[in-house]
């Protein structure tokens, strides 16, 4: 009510949020009705000749402005930085730290960037807000698990935020797992600086299988084939008439053990033999060339490839993220369709990972096996 904790000017009673009041139509005083009904008159009817008018009380307007202030989220403050994606910069309302607009949470305190403050920690160890947010265990009230499921599901950015034209929102559905959240906050980063190149570990790791795992089909094949075709060139390279040599003495001894002419102790003094006889020679049979060969050959699979996979592989699969959910749209005709084929196609390949498995088992077979097959052969 208008007049809630103003004095009527008859009785001098507070009116309630359930006084009906009366307001002189002279002065504007405002009455309970009882009291103008008992009179019939404004109570202070005697000095309208003198010109009086009721003016509200400040103390009351300005309590309810601060009320109303303390009601009402703050502003995000705009820091007038703008990213390359059209972003602002902001203040987080609480602690002041730097922050982007889309997000939902302070980066540096954990307020929500709305204004609501984090519940206070429990002090047992200064960790900072975000190791007290992921700690195992005690954490499990309201504010800390929705903070955990917001980062696991959307990065801590809004589900509207738009990431290349996309909803947060359906990007999440579409990479799909326990934690696309991981996915979708580097995918944000690149889109917001306007960057390609970003450290991506698993595709380090796992070249070929992590691509394959995500559906990357093409860029997954292509890595599969290039290192088959460098395990292939190794082991060709590796393979010089003292090298076939070699190993054929070595098949030698073991035909004769396998045939009972040798003991274990023979074959195994025959073998350190061999290895005494050969190894300075086949150091020695290589040109310069060839072994500058394969040490590029080398160092391009073992550090090139992977390099080359973890710098590039989150750009490329924003890439496919952004292409595939594009041509997911123009081919549904409703948003259940629409759900449904974003689950479908995006997601992960188990059998992606196995075919990524098995190229990289045969590339490593290819260098160690492929020499000595070679060497039966001729």
């Amino acid at each position: 009510m208008k007049y809630t904790g103003v004095e009527c000017v008859a009785c001098k009673q507070i009116f309630d949020e359930n006084s009906d009041a009366v307001v002189c139509p002279v002065c504007g005083a405002p009455h309970h009705r009882e009291c103008w009904m008992q009179t019939g008159k404004c109570a202070m009817n005697d000095l309208h000749a003198q010109g009086y008018a009721w003016v509200f009380p400040q103390e009351i307007l300005e309590a309810r402005k601060k009320e109303e202030t303390a009601a009402k989220p703050p502003e995000k403050e705009k820091l007038d930085i703008k990213l390359k994606n059209g972003e602002n910069i902001i203040a987080c309302p609480n602690c002041g730290a730097a922050n982007y607009e889309n997000d939902i949470y302070c980066l540096r305190c954990g307020s929500k960037l709305n204004g609501e403050a984090p519940p206070e920690d429990d002090g047992e160890e200064d960790r900072g807000f975000f190791a007290s947010a992921f700690r195992e265990g005690d954490r499990s009230d309201g504010y800390y698990r929705s903070l955990r499921d917001d980062f696991d599901r959307y990065g801590g950015i809004s589900p509207d935020a738009l990431i290349d034209g996309i909803p947060c929102s359906e990007y999440s559905a579409f990479v799909g797992g326990q934690r696309p959240g991981k996915i979708i906050r580097r995918i944000s980063t690149l889109e917001r600086y306007d960057r390609k190149i970003s450290w991506t570990w698993a595709a380090v790791i796992f070249g070929p299988v992590w691509f394959l795992w995500r559906k990357m089909k093409k860029e997954g094949l292509i890595l599969c084939v290039a290192l088959l075709f460098l395990a292939a060139m190794y082991a060709t390279l590796e393979i010089n008439p003292t090298v076939v040599s070699y190993y054929k003495e070595m098949i030698g001894i073991a035909s004769n053990a396998a045939r009972g002419e040798l003991s274990i102790s023979e074959v195994q003094q025959e073998l350190s033999e061999l290895q005494g006889e050969y190894m300075d020679k086949i150091a020695d049979s290589y040109s310069t060339g060839r072994l500058v060969a394969l040490d590029v050959i080398q160092y391009f699979a073992i550090a090139g490839i992977p390099v080359i996979s973890g710098a590039f592989a989150m750009h490329r699969y924003r890439k496919k993220v952004k292409e595939e959910i594009m041509e997911i749209r123009s081919q549904c005709s409703s948003m259940d369709e629409y759900a449904r084929a974003l689950e479908s196609r995006g997601g992960t390949s188990s059998a992606g990972a196995v075919v990524g498995i098995i190229a990289v088992v045969l590339a490593v077979m290819c260098v160690m096996y492929l020499p000595f097959a070679i060497s039966m052969l001729v």
